[in-house]
């Protein structure tokens, strides 16, 4: 419980660090590894009440755990799609597609402090 506790502030936390402007790489990694580092023995510990489910249901063990892995493996493949939303686009972003010109836009914008920067990445 209290590495699932842990990893979800710290899930919550990356959006809220994005939205205030507060996030940045070094940030994003460190949230990650303390993810990591709760996941671990969470997913361990949530894994050795399979065996009591079991002898409580009164099923064979290879079906306990067929079972755990199933919806496991399902809510890690749908939850993202159901969890909501696409991301809003960032303010350094750009429509993709083609530009004006006709040529083919990355969707980033181009950085404006490189010397000899040729737009969306291309060099004429």
């Amino acid at each position: 419980m209290a590495g699932d506790l842990a990893s979800t502030v710290a899930m919550a936390t990356a959006p809220l660090l994005y939205l205030t402007g507060h996030l940045s790489f070094g940030l994003l990694l460190g949230l990650l590894a303390v993810v990591g580092a709760a996941d671990g023995p969470a997913n361990g510990a949530k894994g050795l009440f399979v065996p009591v489910a079991t002898r409580a249901a009164r099923v064979l063990l290879e079906r306990g755990t067929g079972l755990s892995a199933a919806v496991e493996r399902a809510a890690t493949t749908i939850g993202p799609a159901v969890a909501g939303q696409q991301p809003r686009a960032r303010a350094d972003t750009v429509p993709s597609g083609r530009g004006e010109d006709g040529r083919l836009r990355s969707g980033h914008a181009p950085d404006r402090g490189a010397p000899n920067s040729a737009p969306y990445g291309r060099s004429s």
